[in-house]
């Protein structure tokens, strides 16, 4: 079984659906490669693209941000014309945007946690279930310790999303903690490529 490349929805709640999703990005891929030129995929089709949603599926957030960055890797693709796509396709100038993204979302998630004061997260009610405070802010501490030090850092967006936060009545909320990794993730990837 192959790792999942996005976080789960919490058990029971809405995401898209894992294979939709995965046949979609796999289709980017394949235009990607050959410079659309074999599928004439547009930046407007991948960010119109809705999925069937599930219980427990890939969560939105992090599936619409790595369709975001395909839309606009397609459209500067589209936009080189014949001449410039292979270098597009084979990285020359492809990665500028994306790095850009990266560098100024990676400062902006260690200035969200530097300004929340100890408690980067709400906490649920003490009636409900959320991520359990201190295993969070373990996790967001070597977070923001590889964010710092984007991008040569060690810590790699797999680790991520292969991270198991317990559950505790009165923790943090999941949804925001999910989607601090989430965008945290997708800027360790950046680093990856």
């Amino acid at each position: 079984m192959t790792p999942d490349r996005f976080r789960r929805a919490p058990r029971g709640y809405p995401g898209y659906a894992p294979l939709a999703v995965e046949m979609f990005l796999a289709r980017c891929d394949d235009a990607l490669r050959s410079g659309c030129l074999t599928d004439p995929l547009t930046a407007e089709e991948i960010v119109s693209t809705q999925f069937p949603v599930v219980k427990s599926g890939y969560l939105r957030a992090a599936v619409d941000r790595e369709l975001a960055l395909l839309a606009e890797r397609v459209g500067a693709v589209g936009r080189a014309g014949a001449a410039g796509r292979m270098n597009l396709v084979a990285g020359l100038g492809a990665g500028q945007g994306l790095w850009r993204w990266a560098a100024r979302e990676s400062a902006e998630l260690v200035a969200e946690v530097a300004s929340a004061a100890g408690r980067p997260f709400d906490s649920v009610p003490r009636w409900r279930s959320g991520y359990a405070v201190t295993a969070v802010d373990a996790v967001v501490g070597r977070v923001v310790a590889a964010l710092e030090e984007w991008p040569s850092c060690s810590l790699r967006s797999a680790d991520l999303l292969a991270v198991t936060l317990p559950q505790r009545r009165g923790g943090y909320d999941e949804e925001e903690v999910d989607g601090f990794l989430d965008r945290s993730a997708a800027v360790l990837d950046a680093a990856a490529r």
